[in-house]
């Protein structure tokens, strides 16, 4: 019963903080330093293997997984189609205005969602497997690891069958 009270009250103060705390949405990204989408060094924090994404409408933030592919970040998303495990992807589709945060920056941009069926969106993957491949050392493994117990979750819950092709998407954030 204190595990539960202790992940609610994390979850309650995630929301009202400068970003997520682990697995749990927060607040607006504050902290950082403001720089323009042009100026970012894409390729420079590929090997970063995850960042932070806020929407701005609402302005609810989350850790996830990315990716760069000809100079662009992308950002992939399992089980979009399940409402239980994800609202962003269709609140995205209201507001597709962005910040990203990582290695310290504040980026802004708009997520724009790659057509399964394009050659951009296979071309994208490939990037995304090459870079989360096993064996791409520790520490990837352990989050591998905690990904595949999210995802292995994700396929237990109401609704959800598993992944599959309409069910994994892909964004790329461009330009505001």
């Amino acid at each position: 019963m204190l595990t539960v009270v202790a992940l609610a009250a994390v979850a309650v103060s995630a929301r009202f903080s400068d970003g997520p705390i682990s697995v749990f949405p927060g607040g607006p990204l504050v902290s950082g330093v403001p720089t323009k989408y042009g100026t970012v060094e894409w390729d420079r924090v590929d090997p970063i293997r995850e960042l932070e994404l806020q929407l701005e409408n609402p302005p609810r933030s989350r850790i996830t997984r990315f990716l760069v592919y000809e100079g662009a970040p992308y950002i992939p998303c399992a089980f979009c189609t399940n409402r239980l495990l994800k609202r962003w992807p269709r609140e995205l589709q209201q507001d597709d205005r962005v910040i990203l945060r990582v290695d310290g920056m504040l980026s802004e941009g708009r997520a724009r969602r790659i057509p399964n069926d394009s050659p951009e969106y296979v071309a994208a993957r490939g990037a995304h497997s090459i870079k989360f491949s096993p064996g791409s050392g520790a520490l990837a493994a352990v989050e591998d690891r905690a990904a595949g117990l999210v995802v292995g979750a994700g396929r237990l819950a109401p609704g959800a069958e598993g992944i599959s092709a309409p069910d994994s998407w892909l964004y790329r954030i461009d330009p505001r």
